[in-house]
Protein backbone atom coordinates (compact mmCIF):
# COMPACT_ATOMS: atom_id res chain seq x y z
CA UNK A 1 0.00 0.00 0.00
CA UNK A 2 3.02 2.26 0.30
CA UNK A 3 3.61 2.24 -3.40
CA UNK A 4 0.14 2.78 -3.65
CA UNK A 5 0.69 6.23 -1.47
CA UNK A 6 4.10 7.29 -3.00
CA UNK A 7 2.54 6.95 -7.01
CA UNK A 8 -0.15 9.11 -6.52
CA UNK A 9 2.14 11.88 -4.70
CA UNK A 10 4.52 12.07 -6.88
CA UNK A 11 2.08 12.45 -9.81
CA UNK A 12 0.13 15.37 -7.72
CA UNK A 13 3.88 16.86 -6.74
CA UNK A 14 4.78 16.85 -10.44
CA UNK A 15 1.16 18.23 -11.73
CA UNK A 16 1.52 21.20 -8.54
CA UNK A 17 5.01 21.71 -10.12
CA UNK A 18 3.77 22.09 -13.61
CA UNK A 19 0.95 24.44 -12.55
CA UNK A 20 3.21 26.80 -10.92
CA UNK A 21 5.30 27.24 -13.57
CA UNK A 22 2.19 27.92 -15.77
CA UNK A 23 1.46 30.75 -14.05
CA UNK A 24 -2.14 31.10 -14.16
CA UNK A 25 -2.74 30.59 -17.52
CA UNK A 26 -5.34 27.97 -19.51
CA UNK A 27 -2.67 25.16 -19.15
CA UNK A 28 -2.70 25.81 -15.01
CA UNK A 29 -6.70 25.24 -15.02
CA UNK A 30 -6.09 21.77 -16.91
CA UNK A 31 -3.40 20.67 -14.27
CA UNK A 32 -5.81 21.44 -11.38
CA UNK A 33 -8.30 19.59 -12.95
CA UNK A 34 -5.73 16.86 -13.72
CA UNK A 35 -4.79 16.80 -9.73
CA UNK A 36 -8.17 17.07 -8.91
CA UNK A 37 -8.88 13.77 -11.06
CA UNK A 38 -6.06 12.01 -9.24
CA UNK A 39 -7.71 12.78 -5.75
CA UNK A 40 -10.58 11.34 -7.10
CA UNK A 41 -8.97 8.25 -8.31
CA UNK A 42 -7.09 7.84 -5.07
CA UNK A 43 -10.02 7.84 -2.91
CA UNK A 44 -12.02 5.07 -5.17
CA UNK A 45 -9.07 2.96 -5.04
CA UNK A 46 -8.28 3.34 -1.80
CA UNK A 47 -11.71 2.47 -0.70
CA UNK A 48 -11.02 -0.94 -3.06
CA UNK A 49 -7.82 -2.04 -1.44
CA UNK A 50 -8.90 -1.11 1.93
CA UNK A 51 -11.89 -1.61 3.03
CA UNK A 52 -13.83 -5.17 2.78
CA UNK A 53 -17.34 -3.61 4.04
CA UNK A 54 -17.82 -1.18 1.19
CA UNK A 55 -20.38 -2.68 -1.39
CA UNK A 56 -19.69 -2.12 -4.81
CA UNK A 57 -23.63 -1.84 -6.55
CA UNK A 58 -25.08 -1.13 -10.54
CA UNK A 59 -27.20 1.17 -10.97
CA UNK A 60 -30.31 -0.78 -10.90
CA UNK A 61 -29.10 -2.46 -7.59
CA UNK A 62 -28.34 1.22 -6.27
CA UNK A 63 -32.08 2.30 -6.94
CA UNK A 64 -33.26 0.18 -3.75
CA UNK A 65 -31.58 2.66 -1.60
CA UNK A 66 -33.83 5.24 -2.39
CA UNK A 67 -35.21 6.03 1.56
CA UNK A 68 -38.66 4.44 1.06
CA UNK A 69 -39.99 1.39 3.16
CA UNK A 70 -37.43 1.51 5.71
CA UNK A 71 -34.29 1.65 3.31
CA UNK A 72 -31.62 3.73 3.33
CA UNK A 73 -30.72 6.85 1.38
CA UNK A 74 -28.05 6.94 -0.75
CA UNK A 75 -26.37 8.73 -3.45
CA UNK A 76 -23.75 8.18 -5.90
CA UNK A 77 -21.58 11.22 -6.49
CA UNK A 78 -17.93 10.53 -8.82
CA UNK A 79 -18.59 7.09 -8.59
CA UNK A 80 -18.55 7.59 -4.80
CA UNK A 81 -21.99 6.03 -3.15
CA UNK A 82 -22.80 8.08 0.14
CA UNK A 83 -25.29 7.51 2.76
CA UNK A 84 -27.31 10.59 3.43
CA UNK A 85 -30.03 8.81 5.10
CA UNK A 86 -29.65 10.94 8.20
CA UNK A 87 -27.84 14.58 6.61
CA UNK A 88 -30.08 17.02 7.22
CA UNK A 89 -28.43 19.17 4.62
CA UNK A 90 -30.17 16.92 1.84
CA UNK A 91 -33.75 17.31 3.15
CA UNK A 92 -33.62 20.73 2.22
CA UNK A 93 -33.61 22.83 -1.00
CA UNK A 94 -32.24 22.99 -3.23
CA UNK A 95 -30.54 19.27 -2.15
CA UNK A 96 -33.70 17.64 -1.43
CA UNK A 97 -34.39 17.63 -5.09
CA UNK A 98 -31.56 15.35 -5.71
CA UNK A 99 -33.11 11.64 -6.98
CA UNK A 100 -32.12 9.47 -4.54
CA UNK A 101 -30.57 6.00 -5.15
CA UNK A 102 -29.50 7.07 -8.44
CA UNK A 103 -26.16 8.75 -9.90
CA UNK A 104 -26.38 13.02 -9.24
CA UNK A 105 -22.99 13.88 -9.93
CA UNK A 106 -24.12 15.93 -12.67
CA UNK A 107 -26.99 17.40 -10.48
CA UNK A 108 -24.84 17.97 -7.34
CA UNK A 109 -22.42 20.20 -9.33
CA UNK A 110 -25.19 22.08 -10.98
CA UNK A 111 -26.58 22.97 -7.44
CA UNK A 112 -23.14 24.13 -5.69
CA UNK A 113 -20.87 25.14 -8.50
CA UNK A 114 -18.75 22.42 -7.99
CA UNK A 115 -18.20 22.66 -4.40
CA UNK A 116 -17.58 18.91 -3.03
CA UNK A 117 -16.31 20.51 0.68
CA UNK A 118 -19.97 19.54 2.12
CA UNK A 119 -19.32 15.70 0.85
CA UNK A 120 -16.27 15.19 3.81
CA UNK A 121 -18.58 14.35 6.64
CA UNK A 122 -20.65 12.33 4.65
CA UNK A 123 -20.54 8.93 5.46
CA UNK A 124 -19.18 6.92 2.15
CA UNK A 125 -20.85 3.23 1.82
CA UNK A 126 -19.39 1.87 -1.82
CA UNK A 127 -18.73 2.16 -5.06
CA UNK A 128 -20.63 2.71 -8.31
CA UNK A 129 -19.94 -0.19 -10.54
CA UNK A 130 -18.17 0.17 -13.57
CA UNK A 131 -19.25 0.58 -16.61
CA UNK A 132 -18.06 -2.92 -17.41
CA UNK A 133 -19.20 -4.88 -14.48
CA UNK A 134 -22.98 -2.90 -14.98
CA UNK A 135 -23.43 -4.25 -18.33
CA UNK A 136 -22.57 -7.86 -17.18
CA UNK A 137 -25.26 -7.30 -14.49
CA UNK A 138 -27.93 -6.35 -17.31
CA UNK A 139 -26.41 -8.60 -19.69
CA UNK A 140 -23.81 -7.86 -22.59
CA UNK A 141 -25.44 -8.70 -25.96
CA UNK A 142 -22.00 -9.46 -27.78
CA UNK A 143 -20.78 -11.81 -25.30
CA UNK A 144 -23.09 -14.98 -24.78
CA UNK A 145 -26.78 -13.10 -24.20
CA UNK A 146 -27.94 -14.13 -20.93
CA UNK A 147 -25.04 -16.78 -20.79
CA UNK A 148 -22.04 -14.56 -18.73
CA UNK A 149 -22.14 -13.12 -15.32
CA UNK A 150 -19.88 -11.66 -13.06
CA UNK A 151 -17.24 -13.52 -10.68
CA UNK A 152 -18.00 -12.89 -7.21
CA UNK A 153 -15.81 -14.08 -4.35
CA UNK A 154 -16.95 -15.47 -1.16
CA UNK A 155 -15.21 -12.03 0.58
CA UNK A 156 -17.45 -10.00 -1.69
CA UNK A 157 -20.56 -12.35 -1.08
CA UNK A 158 -20.47 -11.42 2.57
CA UNK A 159 -21.13 -7.64 2.23
CA UNK A 160 -24.87 -9.09 0.93
CA UNK A 161 -26.06 -10.03 4.08
CA UNK A 162 -29.34 -8.42 4.28
CA UNK A 163 -28.10 -6.52 7.40
CA UNK A 164 -28.89 -2.51 7.72
CA UNK A 165 -30.42 -2.22 4.66
CA UNK A 166 -28.26 -3.99 2.62
CA UNK A 167 -29.01 -6.59 -0.87
CA UNK A 168 -29.74 -10.33 0.32
CA UNK A 169 -27.35 -12.45 -1.65
CA UNK A 170 -27.06 -16.46 -1.63
CA UNK A 171 -24.95 -18.65 -3.28
CA UNK A 172 -26.32 -21.86 -4.22
CA UNK A 173 -24.26 -24.90 -6.40
CA UNK A 174 -21.75 -22.00 -7.35
CA UNK A 175 -24.59 -19.23 -8.47
CA UNK A 176 -25.46 -16.17 -6.70
CA UNK A 177 -28.55 -15.02 -6.36
CA UNK A 178 -30.52 -11.60 -5.56
CA UNK A 179 -33.33 -13.10 -2.73
CA UNK A 180 -33.63 -8.99 -1.01
CA UNK A 181 -37.24 -8.84 -2.38
CA UNK A 182 -38.25 -12.04 -2.66
CA UNK A 183 -40.97 -14.01 -0.36
CA UNK A 184 -38.59 -16.79 -0.39
CA UNK A 185 -36.76 -14.98 1.89
CA UNK A 186 -39.48 -15.58 4.35
CA UNK A 187 -38.36 -19.26 4.53
CA UNK A 188 -35.20 -18.46 5.23
CA UNK A 189 -36.19 -17.11 8.37
CA UNK A 190 -36.04 -18.98 11.40
CA UNK A 191 -33.48 -21.39 9.79
CA UNK A 192 -29.78 -21.40 9.65
CA UNK A 193 -29.20 -20.60 6.03
CA UNK A 194 -26.66 -17.14 6.17
CA UNK A 195 -27.19 -14.53 4.09
CA UNK A 196 -24.50 -13.33 2.27
CA UNK A 197 -23.03 -16.74 2.43
CA UNK A 198 -22.70 -20.04 0.56
CA UNK A 199 -25.76 -22.03 1.35
CA UNK A 200 -25.68 -25.08 -0.49
CA UNK A 201 -25.54 -27.67 1.60
CA UNK A 202 -28.11 -26.42 3.89
CA UNK A 203 -30.41 -25.11 1.03
CA UNK A 204 -30.45 -28.92 0.25
CA UNK A 205 -30.70 -30.18 4.03
CA UNK A 206 -33.49 -27.84 4.24
CA UNK A 207 -35.40 -27.61 1.11
CA UNK A 208 -34.04 -30.59 -0.40
CA UNK A 209 -32.50 -28.65 -3.51
CA UNK A 210 -35.85 -27.26 -4.65
CA UNK A 211 -34.93 -24.46 -7.22
CA UNK A 212 -38.23 -24.24 -8.20
CA UNK A 213 -38.50 -21.57 -5.33
CA UNK A 214 -35.76 -19.69 -7.02
CA UNK A 215 -37.83 -19.22 -9.84
CA UNK A 216 -38.30 -15.36 -9.02
CA UNK A 217 -34.49 -14.80 -8.11
CA UNK A 218 -31.97 -12.87 -10.19
CA UNK A 219 -29.06 -14.78 -10.86
CA UNK A 220 -26.22 -11.87 -10.31
CA UNK A 221 -22.85 -13.58 -9.90
CA UNK A 222 -20.63 -16.86 -10.41
CA UNK A 223 -19.53 -17.52 -7.11
CA UNK A 224 -15.43 -18.06 -7.30
CA UNK A 225 -12.55 -17.20 -5.63
CA UNK A 226 -10.72 -16.21 -8.73
CA UNK A 227 -8.07 -13.43 -8.46
CA UNK A 228 -8.70 -9.55 -8.18
CA UNK A 229 -7.48 -9.04 -11.49
CA UNK A 230 -10.47 -11.71 -13.09
CA UNK A 231 -13.45 -9.38 -10.77
CA UNK A 232 -16.34 -8.34 -12.80
CA UNK A 233 -14.83 -9.81 -16.29
CA UNK A 234 -17.20 -11.99 -18.47
CA UNK A 235 -17.66 -15.32 -17.74
CA UNK A 236 -19.70 -18.18 -19.45
CA UNK A 237 -22.57 -18.21 -17.48
CA UNK A 238 -22.26 -22.95 -16.62
CA UNK A 239 -18.34 -22.59 -15.61
CA UNK A 240 -16.81 -26.27 -16.93
CA UNK A 241 -14.60 -28.18 -14.38
CA UNK A 242 -12.67 -30.20 -16.80
CA UNK A 243 -9.34 -32.20 -15.84
CA UNK A 244 -6.04 -32.07 -18.05
CA UNK A 245 -6.90 -34.97 -20.24
CA UNK A 246 -10.48 -33.38 -20.97
CA UNK A 247 -8.72 -30.18 -21.58
CA UNK A 248 -6.83 -31.71 -24.15
CA UNK A 249 -9.40 -31.85 -26.55
CA UNK A 250 -9.59 -28.07 -26.46
CA UNK A 251 -6.59 -27.85 -29.20
CA UNK A 252 -8.08 -25.95 -31.59
CA UNK A 253 -7.90 -28.55 -34.48
CA UNK A 254 -11.09 -30.09 -36.21
CA UNK A 255 -13.35 -27.70 -35.27
CA UNK A 256 -12.84 -27.54 -31.75
CA UNK A 257 -12.11 -24.28 -29.47
CA UNK A 258 -8.81 -23.64 -28.28
CA UNK A 259 -8.55 -23.42 -24.41
CA UNK A 260 -5.53 -23.14 -22.31
CA UNK A 261 -4.96 -23.64 -18.25
CA UNK A 262 -3.14 -20.89 -16.17
CA UNK A 263 -2.81 -20.88 -12.47
CA UNK A 264 -6.14 -23.84 -12.77
CA UNK A 265 -8.26 -21.35 -14.45
CA UNK A 266 -9.27 -21.85 -18.31
CA UNK A 267 -9.38 -19.78 -20.66
CA UNK A 268 -11.11 -19.44 -24.21
CA UNK A 269 -8.34 -18.24 -26.52
CA UNK A 270 -10.28 -19.50 -30.01
CA UNK A 271 -10.87 -16.15 -31.45
CA UNK A 272 -7.69 -14.11 -29.88
CA UNK A 273 -5.53 -12.63 -32.83
CA UNK A 274 -2.43 -12.79 -30.06
CA UNK A 275 -2.50 -16.63 -30.43
CA UNK A 276 -2.16 -16.68 -34.05
CA UNK A 277 0.68 -14.32 -34.04
CA UNK A 278 4.52 -15.20 -32.96
CA UNK A 279 5.78 -15.86 -30.07
CA UNK A 280 2.31 -16.90 -28.99
CA UNK A 281 1.44 -19.39 -31.89
CA UNK A 282 4.11 -21.44 -30.34
CA UNK A 283 2.29 -22.01 -27.37
CA UNK A 284 0.35 -25.52 -27.46
CA UNK A 285 -3.32 -25.53 -26.87
CA UNK A 286 -4.95 -27.65 -24.35
CA UNK A 287 -2.96 -27.88 -22.45
CA UNK A 288 -1.52 -26.14 -19.05
CA UNK A 289 0.91 -23.35 -19.75
CA UNK A 290 1.27 -21.87 -16.12
CA UNK A 291 4.92 -22.56 -15.96
CA UNK A 292 5.49 -21.03 -19.34
CA UNK A 293 3.00 -18.11 -19.13
CA UNK A 294 4.94 -17.34 -15.57
CA UNK A 295 8.35 -17.37 -17.13
CA UNK A 296 7.13 -14.87 -20.32
CA UNK A 297 5.12 -12.74 -18.52
CA UNK A 298 6.40 -12.95 -14.81
CA UNK A 299 3.03 -13.63 -13.40
CA UNK A 300 1.45 -10.75 -14.85
CA UNK A 301 -2.37 -11.85 -14.28
CA UNK A 302 -3.70 -8.71 -16.06
CA UNK A 303 -2.63 -9.89 -19.26
CA UNK A 304 -5.18 -12.63 -18.53
CA UNK A 305 -7.84 -9.85 -17.76
CA UNK A 306 -9.65 -9.68 -21.47
CA UNK A 307 -8.93 -13.22 -22.11
CA UNK A 308 -13.08 -14.98 -21.50
CA UNK A 309 -13.11 -17.67 -18.34
CA UNK A 310 -14.64 -20.91 -19.49
CA UNK A 311 -13.58 -23.36 -16.11
CA UNK A 312 -11.23 -25.02 -13.52
CA UNK A 313 -8.76 -27.39 -13.76
CA UNK A 314 -10.20 -30.08 -12.17
CA UNK A 315 -7.17 -31.43 -10.26
CA UNK A 316 -7.60 -35.02 -8.59
CA UNK A 317 -8.25 -34.85 -4.98
CA UNK A 318 -7.84 -37.26 -2.14
CA UNK A 319 -11.49 -37.45 -0.42
CA UNK A 320 -12.18 -37.54 3.37
CA UNK A 321 -13.50 -40.44 3.29
CA UNK A 322 -12.98 -43.74 1.67
CA UNK A 323 -15.68 -43.86 -1.44
CA UNK A 324 -16.52 -47.46 -1.34
CA UNK A 325 -19.96 -47.32 -3.31
CA UNK A 326 -21.87 -45.01 -5.32
CA UNK A 327 -25.12 -46.16 -4.76
CA UNK A 328 -28.19 -43.67 -4.66
CA UNK A 329 -30.65 -44.11 -1.74
CA UNK A 330 -34.29 -42.00 -1.48
CA UNK A 331 -35.83 -40.96 1.75
CA UNK A 332 -37.64 -44.30 1.88
CA UNK A 333 -34.88 -46.44 0.69
CA UNK A 334 -33.10 -45.36 3.41
CA UNK A 335 -35.52 -46.00 6.07
CA UNK A 336 -34.89 -49.70 5.00
CA UNK A 337 -31.84 -49.76 6.37
CA UNK A 338 -32.36 -49.56 10.08
CA UNK A 339 -30.40 -52.43 11.46
CA UNK A 340 -32.73 -54.91 12.00
CA UNK A 341 -34.07 -58.29 9.65
CA UNK A 342 -30.09 -58.51 8.30
CA UNK A 343 -30.50 -55.04 6.87
CA UNK A 344 -27.21 -52.87 7.63
CA UNK A 345 -27.62 -49.73 10.00
CA UNK A 346 -27.55 -46.15 7.47
CA UNK A 347 -27.71 -42.78 8.53
CA UNK A 348 -27.47 -39.62 5.92
CA UNK A 349 -25.10 -36.71 6.86
CA UNK A 350 -25.17 -34.09 4.41
CA UNK A 351 -26.49 -35.40 1.73
CA UNK A 352 -23.84 -38.69 2.05
CA UNK A 353 -25.13 -42.41 3.43
CA UNK A 354 -23.26 -43.73 5.61
CA UNK A 355 -22.79 -47.40 7.13
CA UNK A 356 -22.45 -47.78 10.77
CA UNK A 357 -22.09 -51.94 10.75
CA UNK A 358 -18.34 -51.53 12.10
CA UNK A 359 -18.80 -48.76 14.83
CA UNK A 360 -18.25 -49.74 17.91
CA UNK A 361 -21.78 -50.54 20.37
CA UNK A 362 -23.56 -48.51 17.82
CA UNK A 363 -26.67 -49.91 19.08
CA UNK A 364 -26.16 -48.64 22.83
CA UNK A 365 -25.91 -44.89 21.32
CA UNK A 366 -29.19 -44.16 20.58
CA UNK A 367 -28.25 -43.46 17.28
CA UNK A 368 -31.90 -43.56 15.16
CA UNK A 369 -30.68 -45.43 12.20
CA UNK A 370 -32.66 -45.03 8.86
CA UNK A 371 -32.55 -41.56 9.28
CA UNK A 372 -31.06 -38.66 7.84
CA UNK A 373 -29.68 -36.76 10.86
CA UNK A 374 -28.29 -33.79 9.36
CA UNK A 375 -30.12 -31.80 11.51
CA UNK A 376 -29.25 -33.69 14.65
CA UNK A 377 -25.48 -33.63 13.50
CA UNK A 378 -25.29 -30.21 12.76
CA UNK A 379 -26.95 -28.70 16.20
CA UNK A 380 -23.65 -31.04 17.82
CA UNK A 381 -20.88 -30.30 15.40
CA UNK A 382 -22.02 -27.78 13.02
CA UNK A 383 -20.96 -28.17 9.61
CA UNK A 384 -17.62 -29.80 11.15
CA UNK A 385 -17.19 -33.16 8.96
CA UNK A 386 -14.19 -34.20 10.18
CA UNK A 387 -16.17 -36.50 12.87
CA UNK A 388 -17.64 -38.16 9.98
CA UNK A 389 -14.17 -39.34 8.22
CA UNK A 390 -14.06 -42.55 9.60
CA UNK A 391 -17.44 -44.07 8.64
CA UNK A 392 -17.89 -46.47 5.76
CA UNK A 393 -19.40 -44.68 3.05
CA UNK A 394 -22.59 -46.76 1.28
CA UNK A 395 -23.74 -44.32 -1.18
CA UNK A 396 -25.63 -40.85 -1.50
CA UNK A 397 -28.86 -39.49 -0.57
CA UNK A 398 -31.15 -37.88 -3.80
CA UNK A 399 -34.29 -36.37 -2.38
CA UNK A 400 -37.64 -35.75 -4.27
CA UNK A 401 -40.84 -33.55 -3.46
CA UNK A 402 -42.59 -36.97 -3.18
CA UNK A 403 -40.32 -38.66 -0.59
CA UNK A 404 -42.16 -37.06 2.17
Amino acid sequence: MCNFFEEKFEQINKLKHLMTLSKGNNQAKIYKEQIEDIFKEFQRDYIREESNTMLILTKEELANFNGENGNPAYISIDGIIYDISNIELFKQSPYNSLKLGSDVTEAFYELNDGDESILRDIPMVGLLAEPEEAEIMDGVEEYYPQQRLKIMSSEELKKYNGENGRLAYVAIEGIVYDITNLSVLELFNGTNLRLGSDITEEFKTYYRGDKELLKDAKEVAILHDFNESQRGKHIERNLKSLTLKELSKYDGKNGNPAYIAVNGIIYDVTNEAVFKKSPHNSVNLGVDITKEFNGCHNADEGVLSKLPIVGTVMLKKEPLVKDTGSKEFNINELSNYNGKNGKPPYIAVFGTVYDLTDVDKWQEKNIKVGCDLTGEYKEVYGNDKSHLKNLKVAGVLTCSLNDY
